[in-house]
Order: structure tokens, then C-alpha cells, then sequence
């Protein structure tokens, strides 16, 4: 048998590894201890000289590269074939990504060509008589369910904000660049539009330590002005809950709960948010909650360590002012 089971697949840009990363991989070394067995890295993105001594220093045996030419080339069609070729040549036990978009799309596809159920969104993994024990949340966190896999491989994708970050190390593993095969049969039936990225100086939203959140309460894009300047006075970043993006308030990227980001900061100041199942989802793992809102039985002082009733663009101003002083 082989002796690398494990294989953690990561996006990287020709920038530093964010957190995300560095805690898939993370899960990828507590999976690699529980069985006693190594793990490689798959990389994909578009370019990687500024981070090889980065993606060395993980802790991996092998790291497979496959190198787009833009990210407009990165999407399903196009890495599939990628995963199948690699999976195809080794023989792994565990294939697993964060739980993101992409990647629950790529890995469903992949599990389709192999056959094989995938298990979005593990929270913790336990290995229990030689099989691997995935919990995940089910009806919106509020209830824990455990899953066993029945043969090979496990596909999973994992919460990374449930995982510590990988230390680097000085290992010395081996770089494999790897060839784009050919894409996936219709592909051709896709056409490239356009592609926008979001640039900000503000932190990523699901690594930042502080973000600031609003919701209909904000009332309009020109109310999140206030919530971004104390967001940006703190160092944070800002977020939305869904009500927020679809009134146009904020973009879809900053959505938090359960069909947007889910984050893990050591401060989260909800503002103007009433505290649906489907938002409160993507903040469970917070170590501080603080919440603002007009509503004394708003359902987001349910969940919250600290809450103040009153009117945000009251509040969130007079907050600004204390944290500048």
C-alpha cells in the first residue's frame, strides 16, 4: 500500500497562505496523526514562486501544483480532471478541502466520478476502529450529527474555523508540478464572461479577529458607512447578514450564516441584525458576540455575550469615539 493516504487540497495565489489554508491543513495533520499516516498537498491557483517555501514548510511529503494560467481558468470543469488524474496514480484514504463554494462543488463532482458520497462541513474527526468519525452540523448547528464513511476514499470538505492553523516547519518535501489535463466533456458549452475581485485593505472576513455586521436595520448601503468606519477603527472587517445583501446594503461575498461565510472571530459586533437560525449559523464559534438592536427580544441576544438595545446609528458612532479615544 502506499504510503501517503491523506490529501489536503488548497487554493493559493502568489501571496501568503491565509489562515483558512493553514487550518485545512491543520485538519489534514490531525487526520495524519490519528491514522499514522503522512499527507500530501494538492495546490491549485495561478501562480506560486512567492510561496513555495511556504507550501515546503507544512509539513507534507508531496505538494502537487497545478498552475492556471488566470483565475478565470479555475473553476470545476478544469481542476476535476486535476484531482481525478492525481487520485488515479496514488491511492488515498482521505481527500479533503475547506468548505467553501469551490470546493463543495469540485469535490461533489470529483465524488461523482468516483463513485462516492462526499460529507460537506465536518466540525471535528475521530478515528475509532480503524475508520474515520466526521461530526457535522445539521438544522442550522442546532443538532450534531455523526458520520461514519463506509469504504474508500473519504471526501470531506472541513470548517476550518473549527481547526487550529498549521505551525510551518522545516520539512523537506518534494514540489510536483503537475500538467492541466484536458477539461472536463462540456466544457466547451461554457463562456467566460467577466471576473471582478474584490480588493480591500480591510482583513478577509472569515480570517479577520474583528468584523462588524449589519443587517436590515442598516436600512440602506449609505447606513453601512458608519459600521465600516468602526469596523475599520477596530481593524476588523465588515459583514452582512443575508437580509443586508439582498436589499443591495453589502455584496454577496460579505455574507455570514449558513449560505455565506462562516467565521470564527474573537469579536463580532452584530449591528441592526435580528438573529435568524440561518444567520446565527455562521457565528456559533465567535468567542464574543456583542449586539445592537432597537428590538429587546430580537433573537440575536439569545446568542450574544453582551447586548445593547438601542438604535445603531446612535450607538455604533459613540462606539467609534471610545475606541479612537
Amino acid at each position: 500500500m502506499p504510503e501517503n493516504k491523506i490529501l489536503a487540497i488548497l487554493f493559493a495565489d502568489n501571496d501568503l497562505l491565509k489562515r483558512s489554508e493553514l487550518a485545512l491543513i491543520g485538519a489534514a495533520q490531525k487526520v495524519s496523526t490519528l491514522c499514522n499516516e503522512r499527507y500530501d498537498i494538492l495546490a491549485i491557483g495561478p501562480s506560486f514562486n512567492n510561496i513555495k517555501h511556504n507550501l515546503l514548510n507544512l509539513g507534507a511529503e508531496k505538494i502537487f501544483t497545478a498552475q492556471f494560467n488566470d483565475n478565470f481558468n479555475i473553476v470545476n470543469e478544469t481542476v476535476t480532471p486535476v484531482l481525478t488524474d492525481l487520485f488515479r496514480e496514488n491511492t488515498y484514504r482521505v481527500i479533503m478541502a475547506s468548505s467553501t463554494v469551490f470546493f463543495k462543488d469540485l469535490l461533489a463532482s470529483f465524488g461523482a466520478l468516483a463513485n462516492r458520497s462526499v460529507m460537506f462541513d465536518a466540525v471535528d474527526i475521530e478515528f475509532l476502529n480503524n475508520e474515520f468519525i466526521y461530526t457535522r452540523p445539521i438544522y442550522a448547528g442546532n443538532i450534531f450529527t455523526k458520520i461514519k464513511s463506509v469504504g474508500h476514499p473519504d471526501i470531506i470538505t472541513v470548517r476550518t474555523t473549527e481547526f487550529e492553523p498549521v505551525d510551518f516547519c522545516n520539512a523537506e518535501g518534494d514540489i510536483i508540478e503537475i500538467d492541466i489535463p484536458a477539461p472536463l466533456p462540456g466544457y466547451s458549452r461554457l463562456e467566460f464572461t467577466n471576473f471582478t475581485k474584490s480588493e480591500s485593505e480591510r482583513p478577509l472576513l472569515v480570517d479577520a479577529k474583528v468584523v462588524v455586521a449589519g443587517g436590515r436595520g442598516a436600512k440602506s448601503k449609505e447606513g453601512f458607512t458608519i459600521l465600516e468606519n468602526l469596523a475599520d477603527t477596530l481593524g476588523g472587517a465588515v459583514g452582512g447578514s443575508r437580509a443586508a445583501v439582498d436589499g443591495g446594503f453589502i455584496e454577496n461575498d460579505f455574507q455570514i450564516g449558513q449560505t455565506g461565510k462562516i467565521i470564527a472571530p474573537n469579536l463580532y459586533i452584530a449591528a441592526g441584525i435580528s438573529g435568524a437560525l440561518q444567520h446565527t449559523a455562521g457565528i456559533k464559534s465567535a468567542k464574543c458576540i456583542v449586539a445592537i438592536n432597537k428590538d429587546p427580544d430580537a433573537p440575536i441576544f439569545r446568542v450574544a455575550d453582551y447586548g445593547i438595545v438601542g438604535d445603531l446609528f446612535e450607538i455604533v458612532p459613540e462606539l467609534t469615539d471610545l475606541v479612537k479615544e
